[in-house]
């Protein structure tokens, strides 16, 4: 053996990539809120491409991820994509098929894509999913109210009325929102490394650029 030497190394991020270890780690301990981590786009978008890898331990409620127009509303059919992840299944709100090609993997790391495209502000866009590779299901088109483009993109963890253990997590370790379906143009990505553990991403942090609804949202090693 020679010139062969054990050193350390930053995996660089990107879809399903560690960067240095740090991520934004997600609690539901507050009982008159979710957890949640969300981002603002600059503007409303009528496509483009997310790339997230996360993972969500074996315990705990269910985790979302979610693209949103302008209301920020999940209900009345508004959501552009409401991805559930439950303990054994992937479900897509507001759509009537079973997801059955893929399912979640708890305390590992899942690389979710996910594609919209509207032809206009009017129509709802078509959308493709795909988990580690595998399609969700054919492309779908979201409900009849998801109108406008995407605007925001939310992380979400339980729900208002769940208290739930801090040993209970929804791991984000990276994040990419592209302008076009290809993934050619960046708007915007993190993998955490411009952080410190222990930092806040909530709004009481003024170097944090993630919208002020999100809550329970801190940088940890991992």
């Amino acid at each position: 053996t020679s010139e062969a030497v054990v050193e350390a190394f930053d995996t660089g991020g990107g879809s399903g990539g560690t960067g240095s270890g740090l991520a934004a780690v997600i609690r539901d301990t507050n009982g008159s809120d979710t957890g949640e981590l969300r981002y603002n786009l600059p503007a409303a978008q009528l496509s483009g491409r997310l790339e997230v890898s996360y993972t969500r331990t074996a315990t705990g409620p269910d985790a979302f991820i979610a693209l949103l127009n302008s209301t920020g509303s999940t209900s009345s059919e508004r959501s552009i994509l409401d991805l559930r992840i439950k303990d054994d299944e992937f479900e897509a709100r507001d759509q009537t098929f079973a997801i059955t090609a893929v399912t979640p993997d708890p305390g590992t790391v899942q690389d979710v894509v996910v594609t919209w495209t509207a032809p206009d502000a009017v129509t709802p866009p078509t959308v493709t999913v795909t988990v580690d590779g595998i399609a969700i299901a054919p492309a779908f088109t979201s409900g009849a109210n998801a109108l406008g483009g995407v605007e925001r993109v939310q992380f979400r963890f339980g729900d208002n009325g769940n208290i739930s253990a801090t040993t209970d997590t929804y791991t984000i370790t990276s994040l990419e929102v592209f302008s076009d379906t290809a993934g050619t143009t960046s708007v915007f990505a993190d993998d955490f490394t411009g952080f410190s553990a222990g930092d806040s991403l909530d709004d009481d942090n003024p170097a944090s650029p993630y919208d002020g609804s999100t809550s329970e949202a801190v940088v940890e090693a991992i």
